[in-house]
């Protein structure tokens, strides 16, 4: 629907969308709860295509300098990171003023804002030249196109497996990141870094860390690729891990093995540092200080893969159809998301094999 209706109308009902779910759960009304839980799975598959696929084919249009697409990457990770830093604050200054309800309110005013930026700035793009290839192909046809370029381009289809796991595996930290502090914080030493003057979890200030985090990976980004790419690149070779890259008709050089390896080592230190709240023992007395440190080293390594991804993206994914590419990786991470959170519920306690505090 996005490739065929164009991403400022596709981000325009994002918005809207959103403004309804953040108003619908101001209410204690189950129904409209459930209902906008529902519509949250619509607004979150638009909300990891639409930005970027505008993006992307904006910077393709307005012939900008490609090697600079990295930096775009990285810029838009720190913004957004910057931007949940000061929203997890305000978050808290409304949730003490209003109540629990507070920070969905002003999610609907900043969503207000964001809707009326797309409106008065943003031009329109369809992932092509002009809008007539889009009057020729129905909703039905994207998504055929989408399945067709996965199964002829085993490359494309590999970085669509790996990062819809790892998307996965970012929103089911999103999930289960507070539930996880707030049982190891029942046996913290009282003054634990994170916990607040009632020994709870300081949840808006922890979640402003996160994003702090986050937005010092993506400034790192590019500092800790040229190291990788130093080491990765033999220093008297000009053409070595060289890929050509059709970028808008245009083949350009690249050297993509140094962005990818570094995905790479962030995949495995970041699934070593989700490992700590598995073994750490619930009744730990730094169990919660532990916990939470893995979980910022987690939150800077996402700001550092966010850009290499990005630029993988751009690489392997043609801009045509884009967003009904991207869109079929979620169907990995709706269902790992799935799997993981119900599994909390459903997996009973195994003697000797998973510590029992993982299933509260």
């Amino acid at each position: 629907m996005v490739d065929k209706i164009g991403r400022k109308k596709a981000a325009i009902l994002y918005c809207v969308l959103e403004m309804l779910i953040n108003t619908l759960e101001m209410y204690p009304f189950l129904p409209g709860l459930i209902a906008s839980r529902m519509i949250g799975g619509l607004t979150t598959n638009l909300l990891t295509s639409v930005f970027e696929t505008w993006l992307d084919t904006e910077y393709r249009r307005r012939d900008l300098e490609k090697e600079k697409y990295e930096i775009i990457m990285r810029d838009s990770v720190i913004v957004s990171n910057v931007a949940a830093i000061y929203s997890g604050y305000l978050a808290h200054v409304l949730a003490e003023r209003y109540g629990p309800v507070g920070p969905f309110g002003g999610a609907v005013g900043s969503t207000a804002i964001a809707l009326a930026v797309v409106v008065a700035v943003w031009t329109e793009n369809y992932g092509c030249s002009d809008g007539h290839e889009n009057e020729e192909k129905n909703v039905v046809g994207y998504f055929r196109e989408a399945v067709n370029a996965f199964k002829a381009d085993k490359n494309m289809r590999k970085v669509g497996i790996i990062q819809g796991m790892t998307g996965g595996s970012v929103l089911i930290f999103v999930f289960l990141w507070s539930p996880t502090l707030r049982h190891f914080s029942q046996a913290a030493a009282g003054g634990s870094l994170g916990l607040d003057s009632q020994g709870e979890p300081a949840y808006g200030l922890i979640f402003g860390a996160y994003m702090a985090a986050g937005a010092t990976g993506g400034l790192f980004a590019p500092c800790i690729r040229k190291m990788f790419a130093a080491v990765l690149t033999p220093v008297d070779s000009d053409d070595d891990i060289v890929k050509k890259v059709d970028f808008d008709g245009e083949e350009v050089e690249v050297r993509p093995m140094a962005v990818e390896f570094l995905a790479a080592a962030c995949y495995m230190v970041s699934a070593m540092l989700l490992v700590v709240p598995f073994v750490a023992p619930g009744d730990g007395a730094s169990s919660f200080t532990a916990s939470l440190l893995a979980f910022l080293g987690y939150e800077f390594l996402v700001g550092v893969m966010l850009p290499c991804e990005g630029v993988i993206r751009s690489l392997y994914f043609p801009a045509n159809a884009r967003a009904s590419i991207m869109t079929l990786p979620r169907i990995i991470v709706n269902v790992s998301v799935s799997t993981g959170v119900i599994s909390t519920n459903v997996i009973r306690y195994v003697p000797n094999v998973f510590p029992p505090h993982l299933y509260v």
